[in-house]
């Protein structure tokens, strides 16, 4: 499973400069009407503050998105190995020439990289059921249905940054790397179980037979536990297995 650091100031700059140059596909996420959507596109330049990307295109989102100056997304692109993530603004829309958003640059940026924390082996008696959604935990559905599917699944493993988690594969179809996702898990059963609910977003998802089995970063904000405590939380329950 995947982690994230950060990387600030010129290292964003380098970055970002890099993928330009080379034309490199975006991800682009936008919350839409309390809804998460996922748009695909190109970097087209970088230059001082700003950075330009072709108009976002949607796969399954809301038809003919118009994009508007002051909107904040999450852009997601790859570079070898990494994936790197980060929000900003959009400046302008260009509509001379190839259509495209003007983005400010960001000040910061997530990468993805490879796990630091150890692993904690899950107790042979022990259930961790998850339940997954997209759009993070300020949004969380009261129960399932087909405008925001929850997908349920089981904790595998967890460290102190996160949790993999045995689910549908119908998650590949809505969440891509880099997605922000609501997060509950529930251990035990009962009137003695414990349920934490906190942010995470996808670092990893690979195929295991008929299911899908998905990395998951705990995110740490203001309405979100501390990724620390959420693992404490966690671990504590678990010994009483």
């Amino acid at each position: 499973m995947a982690i994230l650091s950060t990387l600030t100031g010129s290292e964003v700059a380098i970055a970002i400069g890099a993928s330009a140059k080379n034309k490199v596909g975006v991800t682009v996420t936008l919350q839409h009407q309390d809804r998460w959507f996922l748009f695909s596109g190109d970097m087209l330049d970088a230059s001082g503050e700003s950075v330009w990307i072709t108009y976002p295109q949607s796969d399954h989102g809301p038809g003919e998105y118009e994009f508007s100056p002051g909107q904040r997304v999450g852009v997601t692109f790859r570079s070898g190995y990494q994936r790197f993530l980060f929000s900003a603004k959009i400046a302008s829309v260009e509509e001379s020439g190839t259509r495209a958003l003007q983005l400010d640059m960001p000040e910061e940026m997530q990468i993805a990289e490879r796990r630091a924390a150890p692993r904690e082996e899950m107790p042979a008696l022990a259930t961790v059921e998850a339940s997954i959604w997209l759009g993070g935990q300020q949004i969380m559905p009261d129960k399932v249905d087909m405008i925001t599917p929850v997908w349920p699944g089981t904790v595998v493993d967890l460290c102190e940054g996160g949790c993999y988690v045995r689910t549908s594969p119908e998650v590949s179809q809505y969440i891509e790397t880099g997605d922000v996702v609501g997060l509950q898990l529930v251990i035990g059963e009962g009137e003695g179980s414990e349920r934490v609910i906190t942010d995470a977003q996808l670092c990893r998802s690979d195929p295991e037979g008929e299911m899908l089995m998905v990395g998951l970063q705990f995110i740490e904000n203001d309405e979100s536990e501390q990724a620390y405590e959420v693992y404490q939380k966690i671990k504590a329950k678990l010994r009483e297995f």
